[in-house]
């Protein structure tokens, strides 16, 4: 398998698990973040696609089941097992 599907399929793997993991949080969370700390922060992450209906809060790890912790490591490793993708 090529590097690039290597790491497509790494992505997705951690895609799905995000995606089941962490629940949508209610937009009256998002009142509680600071204004600078979004100031600061969404000009560096910004990819036009993240807007306060699809914003996600990231779930805790002791909070994760166990078979979610467990496709989580699997993907993590999967990753660290690909070669450095830096020039």
């Amino acid at each position: 398998m090529k590097t690039t599907q290597t790491v497509a399929l790494a992505a997705a793997l951690l895609s799905i698990v995000s995606s089941k993991a962490i629940p949508a949080q209610p937009k009256s969370q998002l009142k509680s973040i600071p204004k600078k700390t979004i100031d600061t922060t969404s000009l560096h992450f910004y990819n036009g696609t993240c807007t306060a209906e699809t914003i996600r809060v990231r779930k805790e790890w002791r909070n994760m089941s166990r078979s979610e912790k467990s496709a989580y490591l699997q993907a993590e490793q999967c990753l660290f097992n690909l070669p450095a993708a830096t020039i």
